[in-house]
């Protein structure tokens, strides 16, 4: 992997956000002994979006026989604090029918959930309507 050592023994953190939108990725990971379990390290922020109706990520869970990050999230007990996740599964206002055929391209073609990544990178307190689910650092953005 391309990340070394120097990046993940840094005392300062080098990145503002890390967004995970859609990803084909396994779920755990972040966790101790897997690729990326050093991103909280150099990460002030890592936010992970899920949709649990993503066909494409659903496919790719049958195909790889392991949870995927943007299907069924991580698990925020075996996370440091600056993990969170918003979960988009009841956004509905997809900007054309072929995008909500999949709901897996929700990032760019919802208005809601672009309004969302949008005031975090601009990092922008503005109040969207996000509610606590089972985990308070488990968020549902809300219309």
């Amino acid at each position: 992997m391309l990340m070394g050592s120097n990046l993940s023994t840094t005392r300062r953190k080098r990145i503002n956000h890390y967004i995970s939108v859609g990803a084909d990725l396994e779920s755990n990971i972040f966790e101790k002994g897997e690729p990326l379990e050093w991103l909280h390290t150099v990460v002030d922020d890592i936010t992970i979006y899920i949709h649990d109706n993503d066909r494409s990520l659903t496919m790719s869970k049958l195909v790889n026989k392991s949870l995927r990050v943007g299907l069924n999230g991580v698990d925020l007990q075996q996370l440091p604090e600056n993990f969170k996740i918003v979960d988009v599964s009841n956004i509905t206002d997809h900007i054309n029918f072929v995008s909500s055929i999949s709901n897996h391209r929700y990032f760019y073609m919802s208005p809601a959930v672009m309004k969302d990544l949008g005031r975090m990178v601009r990092n922008e307190d503005i109040n969207i309507d996000k509610r606590i689910l089972d985990h308070p650092r488990k968020y549902q953005l809300l219309r």
